[in-house]
């Protein structure tokens, strides 16, 4: 009942016209420059199993195996 009341109290403000037909703004609009990026670069992603290229070790176990 309170915010009814109080609804009813505050008046509602008109709405306000301007006319910019007499005024002559120039401008210019400043900001950074801009570029569009059209590509995103290849992702670099470290590989999640490292790839062994020596296996002389099981190789010398193996031969040391079999004699």
């Amino acid at each position: 009942m309170f915010l009814f009341l109080l609804a009813q109290a505050a008046p509602v403000p008109k709405p306000v016209e301007i006319d910019f037909d007499r005024v002559e703004v120039n401008a210019t609009a400043d900001g950074p420059s801009l570029q569009v990026v059209t590509e995103r670069p290849p992702l670099k992603v470290p590989p999640a199993v490292k790839v062994r290229t020596d296996f002389r070790e099981e190789i010398a176990q193996s031969a040391n195996a079999v004699r």
